[in-house]
């Protein structure tokens, strides 16, 4: 449509008093050219209130179709913000099943622009809406994906409270299906508190219902997860095991989806075993299951991933075109710390070819992403990244300034790792319930304890790894 037509059609929503001439013409309209200011009017003018029903519920079946367009094109920005004004605006007249879905695609769309943290109040909200309308179902989804949040910000009591309900009501409306993936979703949380048996336990849990189950596809995903395990404690003869066991189940079902996760993890372990041909390989095959796929985030993912294949080969100007290709898509979807990541990647791809005036562009647009969505990780490597670039250009003035945030930063992080780990240390006896009435046991002790167990395995910062999510 012409923008002309469009500016008739908006036109027509702001004069007219007639709300079928303005059902129809929000109808016609391109959502992309409706912009958020324009809405925001024209429902706070209220002429949208109507004493007919009908007409009523046609208006927000229209309006929310539209948020749903924005979501299934990624457009996560524009579908908070229009269901956010449909929330405030109209919330009296929409029902359980509009409010609920609404509250999702609003949690999910945080969510996916890496601000986990804000889905916490919608999700809260549709939980009690939830137990108020005596919807089980609902509660054990909306439980799990609350769950699921306080996993991404590793508040990992939490995450396993409401696993753990969203788990017992599955039991409850003997559904196996979302008890399995309750199942999964404990392991995960054990996992990340380094309770390996205990997160093993419950993979094999969620394990044996899948494989009651018509649908496999879940069983290779669980299997998956125990490849992560061993991962993570450094078994990579064991993980490629259970990847590629996952990968066969996967090849076997026609699944393209589970196959590129299967690949992907695969490459990604045979970049630590150091085996580089096959890591390309693999990560080549998981990258054109995507692209038949249309996968825009899985083919951001692999791009990056080949980009650091190359980069370890020290072929920069190949590793640079891969991560360009990577960065151009993460900025399509909107994904902030990938595109700070991929930033930081360019930006050391070329300090290696010294143009370092384009270096410094990419370095000072990854410091700006990761100061805005607090990555402090990335901010480190920043620093440090920066103060080699001052370092590389004889500005050794700045070099050292900036080397010496990189040291405080460090120092700062490594103590509040050291205070998680205490933390998680205390979740594990909690959970377990290890401390008991008459025993005195100190933090210390537990530390040491522990300490000779277990230790956590953080994630390299450039590396997509893809799992720990059914």
């Amino acid at each position: 449509m012409l923008m002309n037509d469009q500016n008739k059609l908006i036109q027509i929503i702001q004069s007219t008093e007639n709300m079928k001439e303005q059902i129809d013409s929000i109808k016609l309209i391109d959502p992309d050219f409706l912009s958020s200011g324009l809405f925001r009017d024209f429902l706070s003018s209220r002429k949208i209130v109507s004493n007919c029903p009908e007409s009523r519920r046609e208006l927000i079946r229209t309006l929310i179709n539209i948020g749903l367009i924005h979501f299934a094109k990624n457009k996560f920005t524009q579908v908070i913000d229009f269901f956010s004004n449909i929330l405030t605006f109209y919330s009296s007249h929409l029902s359980y099943k509009n409010v609920t879905n609404i509250l999702d695609k609003l949690s999910l769309s945080y969510e996916y622009t890496n601000e986990s943290k804000k889905s916490e109040p919608f999700l809260q909200r549709a939980i009690e809406l939830s137990r108020s309308s005596n919807n089980a179902e609902d509660l054990s989804y909306f439980t799990s994906c609350l769950g699921n949040i306080y996993f991404k910000v590793h508040n990992y009591k939490k995450s396993l409270e409401f696993h753990k309900i969203a788990c017992r009501t599955s039991i409850k409306l003997q559904n196996e299906r979302s008890t399995a993936v309750s199942y999964n979703n404990i392991g995960n949380v054990y996992m990340r508190l380094n309770n390996y048996e205990k997160a093993l336990e419950n993979y094999l849990k969620s394990l044996d219902l899948k494989q009651k189950q018509p649908n496999k596809k879940d069983v290779a995903f669980t299997i998956n997860n125990i490849g992560n395990l061993y991962y993570r404690i450094n078994k990579y003869a064991q993980a490629l095991k259970f990847y590629k066991q996952a990968l066969q189940l996967n090849e076997e079902m026609n699944n393209e989806k589970g196959k590129s996760i299967s690949l992907n993890n695969i490459g990604i372990t045979y970049d630590d075993l150091k085996d580089y041909d096959k890591a390309m390989e693999s990560h080549s095959e998981s990258l054109k299951i995507k692209q038949k796929l249309n996968d825009q985030s899985g083919i951001s993912a692999s791009l990056n991933n080949i980009g650091n294949v190359l980069r370890y080969q020290k072929k920069y100007e190949e590793a640079l075109d891969y991560y360009t290709k990577s960065l151009q898509i993460k900025n399509e979807i909107q994904d902030q710390l990938g595109i700070a990541l991929t930033s930081n990647n360019i930006g050391h791809i070329y300090m290696k070819l010294k143009q370092f005036d384009v270096a410094f562009s990419y370095l000072d647009q990854s410091m700006q992403m990761a100061d805005k969505i607090g990555a402090k990780e990335l901010q480190k490597i920043n620093l440090g990244t920066l103060s080699e670039y001052y370092d590389k250009v004889h500005d050794y003035k700045n070099a050292l300034i900036y080397y010496k945030k990189y040291s405080k930063l460090n120092e700062k992080i490594n103590d509040e790792k050291t205070g998680k780990r205490i933390l998680q240390m205390q979740q594990n006896f909690e959970i377990e319930q290890e401390v008991r009435e008459n025993k005195t046991l100190h933090l210390q002790d537990i530390v040491d304890k522990y300490s000779l167990i277990s230790k956590e395995l953080e994630r390299r910062i450039d590396k997509t790894f893809i799992g720990e999510s059914k």
